[in-house]
C-alpha cells in the first residue's frame, strides 16, 4: 500500500502530480490518504485523522498516520504529496551525514534534527525528499522513542537507524522557484517547496490519473 499523509493547501494540484507518477510506476500498488482528502480525488482508501494543529506536534501526526494505515497492511510506501517518481521505488537514500549547518538553532525543523542527532549522533539523513519503504515490525521499532517530545525525530532516518538499514547516498533535489524539467530529467524523484511554481510539472505527468474525478 501506498501512503500519503495530508492537510489540506489550497487546492492540494501537488498531490496530482504525485498520483500520475505513481500511476506510471507503481500500478499494482493501492494509494491510501491518511487526513484531508480532497473532493477531487477518487479510487483511493481514506484514512481519517484529526491533526493536532500545534506545530510542535506536525512529525508526530505523521508517525500516527503510518501506524494508522499498518492496521491495513503489514509494507507501506511513503510519500509526501511533493514526492514526484519517475521511476519504481526500490532504494533507501540519504543526503549524507545529518548535520545543524546553516540553520538557527531554534528553527522549527532544525529543532526535528536536534533531536535526532541527540538520539543517533554521527547518523546519516534519511530524511531526504524522496519516498520510503516501511514494514510494519520494523516501523514498531520507533515505539521506543518519545513521541510526545516537541517537534519529535527525522522518522524516515530513526526507521533506518533502528533497524540496521544502510542505504546509500543520493543527492537530494527540492524546487524552490520553479521546476527545472532539464535538472529533473533522469533522476528517479525529486520535489518542490511550499512557493514554487509547479505548472512544468504538466509536461512531465501530462494525462489525468484514475485517482482524479
Amino acid at each position: 500500500m501506498i501512503l500519503i499523509p495530508l492537510i489540506r493547501t489550497g487546492e492540494n494540484d501537488e498531490l496530482r502530480y504525485c498520483l500520475r507518477g505513481i500511476e506510471q510506476h507503481h500500478p499494482e500498488l493501492p494509494v491510501a490518504i491518511a487526513g484531508y482528502l480532497p473532493e477531487w480525488v477518487k479510487n483511493v482508501t481514506h484514512i481519517p485523522f484529526t491533526d493536532n494543529k500545534n506545530y510542535e506536534y506536525k512529525t508526530r501526526n505523521i508517525y500516527l498516520k503510518i501506524l494508522a494505515a499498518f492496521k491495513l497492511t503489514d509494507r507501506v510506501l511513503f510519500f509526501n504529496d511533493d514526492h514526484f517518481i519517475q521511476a519504481p521505488v526500490d532504494y533507501y537514500h540519504h543526503k549524507g551525514p545529518m548535520t545543524m549547518e546553516g540553520r538557527a538553532p531554534n528553527g522549527t525543523y532544525a529543532r526535528l534534527l536536534q533531536n535526532t542527532l541527540e538520539t543517533f549522533p554521527g547518523c546519516n539523513d534519511y530524511d531526504t525528499h524522496c519516498p520510503i519503504w516501511y514494514e510494519r515490525d520494523q516501523f514498531a521499532n520507533l515505539a521506543a522513542l518519545d513521541w510526545d517530545r516537541h517537534y519529535a525525530y527525522g522518522i524516515k532516518t530513526a526507521y533506518c537507524v533502528m533497524n540496521g538499514i544502510t542505504g546509500e547516498y543520493y543527492q537530494d533535489m527540492k524546487f524552490r522557484d520553479r521546476v527545472n524539467l532539464d535538472k529533473a530529467k533522469g533522476r528517479p524523484y525529486f520535489s518542490t517547496s511550499d512557493c514554487c511554481d509547479i505548472r512544468p510539472l504538466q509536461q512531465l505527468y501530462p494525462n489525468k490519473s484514475k485517482y482524479e474525478r
